[in-house]
Protein backbone atom coordinates (compact mmCIF):
# COMPACT_ATOMS: atom_id res chain seq x y z
CA UNK A 1 0.00 0.00 0.00
CA UNK A 2 2.89 2.56 1.13
CA UNK A 3 4.19 1.69 -2.96
CA UNK A 4 0.71 2.54 -4.29
CA UNK A 5 0.98 6.12 -2.23
CA UNK A 6 4.79 6.67 -3.54
CA UNK A 7 4.24 6.14 -7.14
CA UNK A 8 0.80 8.09 -7.33
CA UNK A 9 0.01 11.38 -8.94
CA UNK A 10 -3.14 13.47 -9.73
CA UNK A 11 -2.79 16.23 -11.68
CA UNK A 12 -5.31 19.07 -12.12
CA UNK A 13 -6.18 23.00 -12.08
CA UNK A 14 -5.57 22.93 -8.10
CA UNK A 15 -4.54 26.53 -7.31
CA UNK A 16 -6.76 29.78 -7.71
CA UNK A 17 -5.62 31.70 -10.70
CA UNK A 18 -3.11 29.06 -11.66
CA UNK A 19 -2.57 28.53 -15.77
CA UNK A 20 -2.63 24.75 -16.43
CA UNK A 21 -1.83 21.66 -13.83
CA UNK A 22 -0.67 21.38 -10.40
CA UNK A 23 0.57 17.57 -9.53
CA UNK A 24 -0.03 15.86 -6.21
CA UNK A 25 2.77 13.31 -5.49
CA UNK A 26 4.15 12.38 -2.32
CA UNK A 27 7.64 13.88 -0.88
CA UNK A 28 10.72 11.51 0.53
CA UNK A 29 9.15 12.26 4.17
CA UNK A 30 5.89 10.31 2.78
CA UNK A 31 3.95 13.80 3.02
CA UNK A 32 1.57 15.30 0.46
CA UNK A 33 2.50 19.26 0.86
CA UNK A 34 0.26 19.97 -2.26
CA UNK A 35 -2.76 18.35 -1.25
CA UNK A 36 -2.37 19.35 2.59
CA UNK A 37 -1.62 22.83 1.34
CA UNK A 38 -4.49 23.19 -0.41
CA UNK A 39 -6.70 21.51 1.89
CA UNK A 40 -5.28 23.72 4.89
CA UNK A 41 -5.74 26.94 2.94
CA UNK A 42 -8.15 27.18 -0.49
CA UNK A 43 -11.83 28.18 0.94
CA UNK A 44 -13.01 26.83 -3.02
CA UNK A 45 -15.06 24.39 -2.78
CA UNK A 46 -14.68 23.50 -6.58
CA UNK A 47 -10.58 23.28 -5.74
CA UNK A 48 -10.55 21.39 -3.03
CA UNK A 49 -13.50 18.94 -3.83
CA UNK A 50 -11.30 18.24 -7.65
CA UNK A 51 -8.35 17.85 -5.38
CA UNK A 52 -9.23 15.14 -2.99
CA UNK A 53 -11.15 13.51 -5.83
CA UNK A 54 -8.08 13.45 -7.93
CA UNK A 55 -5.90 11.98 -5.44
CA UNK A 56 -8.78 9.79 -4.24
CA UNK A 57 -8.79 8.44 -8.17
CA UNK A 58 -5.42 7.90 -8.40
CA UNK A 59 -4.65 5.96 -4.99
CA UNK A 60 -8.42 4.32 -4.73
CA UNK A 61 -9.08 1.73 -7.11
CA UNK A 62 -5.12 0.41 -6.60
CA UNK A 63 -5.02 0.08 -2.62
CA UNK A 64 -8.93 -0.94 -2.61
CA UNK A 65 -7.42 -4.91 -3.14
CA UNK A 66 -4.59 -5.03 -0.94
CA UNK A 67 -6.56 -2.80 1.88
CA UNK A 68 -9.44 -5.89 1.67
CA UNK A 69 -6.43 -8.05 2.09
CA UNK A 70 -4.89 -6.30 4.76
CA UNK A 71 -8.03 -6.42 6.91
CA UNK A 72 -8.43 -9.22 6.80
CA UNK A 73 -4.78 -10.50 7.58
CA UNK A 74 -5.41 -8.06 10.07
CA UNK A 75 -9.04 -9.54 11.56
CA UNK A 76 -7.07 -13.64 11.64
CA UNK A 77 -4.21 -11.85 13.60
CA UNK A 78 -6.65 -10.29 15.84
CA UNK A 79 -8.96 -13.55 15.97
CA UNK A 80 -5.56 -15.24 16.95
CA UNK A 81 -5.18 -13.51 19.82
CA UNK A 82 -8.91 -13.72 21.55
CA UNK A 83 -10.20 -10.68 20.04
CA UNK A 84 -13.37 -10.15 17.91
CA UNK A 85 -11.55 -8.51 14.76
CA UNK A 86 -9.05 -5.53 14.17
CA UNK A 87 -11.43 -3.21 15.45
CA UNK A 88 -12.09 -4.69 18.60
CA UNK A 89 -8.26 -5.50 19.06
CA UNK A 90 -7.88 -1.57 18.34
CA UNK A 91 -10.55 -0.28 21.02
CA UNK A 92 -8.84 -2.43 23.64
CA UNK A 93 -6.37 0.06 24.37
CA UNK A 94 -9.34 2.59 24.96
CA UNK A 95 -10.96 0.51 27.73
CA UNK A 96 -11.52 1.93 30.67
CA UNK A 97 -12.44 -0.98 33.38
CA UNK A 98 -13.06 1.17 36.02
CA UNK A 99 -15.26 3.76 33.92
CA UNK A 100 -17.87 3.93 36.75
CA UNK A 101 -15.69 4.46 39.23
CA UNK A 102 -13.42 7.18 37.63
CA UNK A 103 -17.10 8.65 36.97
CA UNK A 104 -17.89 8.80 40.63
CA UNK A 105 -14.32 10.49 41.27
CA UNK A 106 -14.59 13.00 38.93
CA UNK A 107 -18.05 13.83 39.98
CA UNK A 108 -17.18 13.88 43.94
CA UNK A 109 -14.22 16.27 42.65
CA UNK A 110 -16.70 18.57 40.63
CA UNK A 111 -19.92 18.56 43.14
CA UNK A 112 -18.64 21.39 45.35
CA UNK A 113 -17.95 23.64 42.50
CA UNK A 114 -21.62 22.47 41.06
CA UNK A 115 -22.87 23.64 44.29
CA UNK A 116 -21.52 27.12 44.89
CA UNK A 117 -22.60 28.23 41.06
CA UNK A 118 -26.40 27.21 42.36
Amino acid sequence: MQTVYANATACGPFVDGASGSVCLHMDADGDLPGLQEIMASSRNETILRDAWTAWHDAVGPAIKPLFTKFVQVSNLGAHDHGFADAGDFWRQQYQNTGFKNTVADLYTKVAPLYADLQ
